[in-house]
C-alpha cells in the first residue's frame, strides 16, 4: 500500500514540475517574440525580474 502510494505522489510532483517547465518555456518564447520587436526595454524588464 505504501509503495502505491509513493509511486502516485512521485508522478504528482513529475506532473507539476513538467507544467512548470512548459509554462517557463512559454514564457522564454513571449520574451523571443517581445524582444524582436523592441530590443531596447524589455531585456532590462527581464534582468530586474531575475534579481
Amino acid at each position: 500500500l505504501l509503495g502505491l502510494l509513493s509511486i502516485y505522489v512521485l508522478l504528482i510532483l513529475k506532473s507539476n514540475y513538467n507544467d512548470k517547465l512548459r509554462e517557463e518555456e512559454i514564457v522564454d518564447i513571449e520574451y523571443e517574440k517581445l524582444n524582436k520587436q523592441d530590443t531596447s526595454e524589455i531585456p532590462l524588464i527581464r534582468e530586474r525580474e531575475i534579481k
